[in-house]
């Protein structure tokens, strides 16, 4: 399909933009663009001629909207990225001076490009900031502006997304130029350019609301401050609930934690009173030992615990402190149950 552009093999119409001229064909434009086919199909002068002039548009624009058609996709232009850095190529007035926020301040909005003065045709020109991030981003928005006069919205998708996809990860203010240009030229409920800025500013809300310059840039693009306002509200209030979830799930634990507590705290209650009464009982049963009946050493026994219950009830023997012998308690074998 780019053959067929480049080549204009069996092209059936032409579109001319300040000198240079593609030929296209209908069957190719028309199906993608409202505009080329209304073009194409009535009785206007550029469907009779099987021309139409789009000098009202940047050369490079109109190249880069018909690159789109025909592949579906379109190349930012690095010539273009030059020009809007060193504005070369501009006839007119024009007073530009170095500001301190990196952009190049433009007194003459009304500006020439370099062609043939006698079509009359003049193009706005705003505060190019020089940055080459920033002047692709404003080949994306003149891409989707481009789709939007032309009613291409596939186009206006591509542009779209590669506007949202090539925005930085953080907010940066060498952005405002951009938000400028693009709350002046669209319509406010027209929100695909507007919408991703706005998410985010909403990634570092509060930390913006609380930036004075921030705030004063914001309140000259109202369409925009209301959205973001009302994102951050509902990104509050989303904190505020997860924040109420946590201290319900606090309490519930603390909760548990404390009646654990409780329970952990009887049962060393009743064990510590078993141990005494099983060392009361068990006191008049040893009396009879005076040596081990492993080692004959002089008997001096250790209580101890299987580590196993019976209900409430605790499994215990005597061993020999010395060979560590275990002895019959109370006609229970080699343990007692308590």
């Amino acid at each position: 399909m780019e053959e067929l552009l480049n080549s204009g093999k069996f092209s059936d119409f032409r579109i001319k933009c300040r000198g240079k001229e593609w030929k296209v064909h209908r069957a190719i434009i028309c199906p993608q663009s409202k505009y080329f086919a209304t073009m194409c199909e009535s009785d206007f002068k550029e469907a009779r001629d099987a021309e139409l002039d789009l000098s009202s548009e940047s050369q490079i624009h109109v190249g880069q909207m018909l690159e789109y058609l025909y592949t579906g996709s379109y190349s930012v232009d690095e010539v273009l990225l030059q020009e809007t850095g060193n504005l070369s190529g501009i006839q007119g007035e024009v007073d530009i001076e170095a500001t301190d926020d990196q952009t190049l301040k433009i007194s003459s909005l009304r500006l020439r490009d370099n062609w043939d003065e006698d079509d009359g045709v003049e193009s706005t020109v705003q505060i190019i900031p020089q940055n080459t991030n920033i002047q692709k981003q404003m080949q994306h928005i003149s891409l989707y502006a481009m789709g939007d006069r032309y009613l291409i919205e596939k186009l206006k998708d591509k542009a779209a997304n590669n506007f949202k996809n090539e925005l930085p990860n953080s907010w940066s203010p060498e952005y405002w130029p951009v938000i400028e240009y693009i709350h002046e030229n669209f319509l406010s409920n027209d929100t695909r350019l507007q919408g991703p800025i706005v998410d985010l500013w909403v990634t570092n809300s509060t930390e913006l609301l609380n930036d004075v310059s921030f705030c004063e840039k914001l309140a000259t693009v109202p369409n925009m401050e209301l959205v973001f306002l009302r994102k951050h509200a509902v990104k509050l209030n989303e904190r505020l609930k997860a924040f109420e979830q946590l201290s319900r799930e606090v309490s519930t634990l603390t909760s548990e934690l404390d009646r654990t507590k409780r329970v952990l705290d009887t049962t060393n209650q009743a064990r510590q009173a078993m141990r005494k009464s099983l060392a009361d009982g068990l006191l008049p049963m040893t009396e009879h030992w005076s040596q081990c009946r492993h080692c004959s050493a002089d008997f001096n026994g250790v209580l101890e615990e299987t580590g196993n219950t019976v209900g409430c009830q605790l499994i215990v023997f005597i061993r020999c402190r010395k060979c560590r012998t275990k002895h019959n308690l109370g006609g229970q074998g080699q343990h007692l149950v308590w």
